[in-house]
């Protein structure tokens, strides 16, 4: 998992040599904001006893890949908001790009959400078995929400703008 939530961010970084390092720093962060959004809903979000599946809003059970919770849903925004900001103030990120380093932390947590109830499937186990029904493991959906929502970003951040 860590190799999935590192190699977005470590290849950026190796394209700033090609492009502007300041307008790769909106990717960057992009990256490490969907990992962080990501963890905080997971971590935090387990602790809600309203659990909802994303791909349909059904209740279930606590610890379902793809599950969701208001909370969960704060807690990923709150991810998303810290590394942002400390982009802001580390390397003086222009706000806007803030702005939008924090909301697509929370798309790509949302990302994650849709790619674990449709490809992950099932109930996370305790011994990280992967269930019957699963097509990803958790670190492919992590490796592709992140750079999903990066590869968004740099297009975004890098060619458009």
């Amino acid at each position: 998992n860590v190799i999935a939530n590192g190699i977005v961010p470590a290849a950026v970084a190796l394209f700033a040599l090609k492009f502007s390092p300041e307008k790769m720093i909106v990717p960057f962060t992009v990256a490490i904001a969907v990992a962080t959004s990501d963890t905080f809903a997971s971590e935090i979000g387990v602790i809600s006893d309203k659990v909802y599946l994303i791909t349909n809003l059904k209740k279930t059970e606590v610890g379902t890949n793809g599950g969701v919770s208001w909370l969960g849903e704060a807690a990923s925004v709150l991810g998303a908001a810290i590394i942002s900001i400390s982009a802001f103030i580390l390397v003086g990120m222009e706000p806007k790009w803030v702005v939008f380093s924090i909301i697509m932390g929370f798309v790509g947590c949302q990302i994650d959400s849709v790619l674990g109830a449709t490809l992950q499937g099932g109930v996370k186990s305790r011994e990280e078995q992967l269930p019957s029904d699963a097509v990803l493991t958790n670190s492919d959906v992590n490796l592709l929400s992140i750079s999903i929502s990066t590869l968004i970003s740099f297009i975004f951040a890098v060619l458009l703008f």
